[in-house]
């Protein structure tokens, strides 16, 4: 089905109309106030995966039982664990930095681990308090970044661009994550 003269124009009409403003803008503050609750929900469980791989170990022999206990562990906080933590990472990390005109890639990436190891480190002492530390950043950011006019005119791609040259830190940032 081809568009017609007049609904080609009605399309041009929405798209520079306040109204197509509106719709955009409230759709991206949802998906990031979506990310934003599910990222603190997540992050902030002491357990965050809660994969219970213990009850795949059907051994019967209690040496053997460990070993599986130990291999089950190993799959699940050093295997699947660190993939979990960076995906977050790297989500939180790329907001920041799409959402920053001032603060160098280094400091983006510094900040996020440093947020991300905190919250963690909160969850085993108090899930509640780590909720409430993985909601100050990024709805802060949010509010912030909102009431700057000029939020907008961004050049992402560079800030993207400029990120992959700091792949040694991240390395780094991501390994202290996961021994926190």
């Amino acid at each position: 089905m081809e568009l017609s003269i007049s609904s080609w124009h009605f399309f041009q009409a929405i798209e520079s109309s306040p109204f197509y403003d509106l719709l955009v803008y409230t759709f991206l503050i949802f998906i990031y106030a979506l990310f934003v609750w599910k990222f603190y929900k997540f992050m902030a469980k002491q357990d965050i995966l809660k994969l219970d791989l213990t009850k795949y170990n059907r051994a019967i022999h209690p040496t053997l039982k460990k070993i599986v206990a130990s291999v089950l562990f190993f799959v699940e906080y050093i295997l699947i664990l660190p993939f979990v933590i960076f995906f977050w990472f790297a989500i939180l990390a790329t907001l920041l930095l799409l959402l920053s005109r001032q603060q160098s890639i280094q400091q983006i990436l510094f900040i996020s681990a440093v947020f991300i190891s905190a919250v963690r480190i909160s969850a085993y002492i108090n899930e509640d308090l780590a909720k409430e530390i993985a909601k100050i950043l990024p709805l802060t950011a949010l509010a912030v970044f909102a009431l700057n006019p000029s939020f907008f005119m961004i050049p992402i791609i560079d800030k993207i661009k400029g990120a992959i040259a700091f792949l040694p830190h991240i390395t780094l940032y991501l390994v202290f994550i996961f021994g926190v």
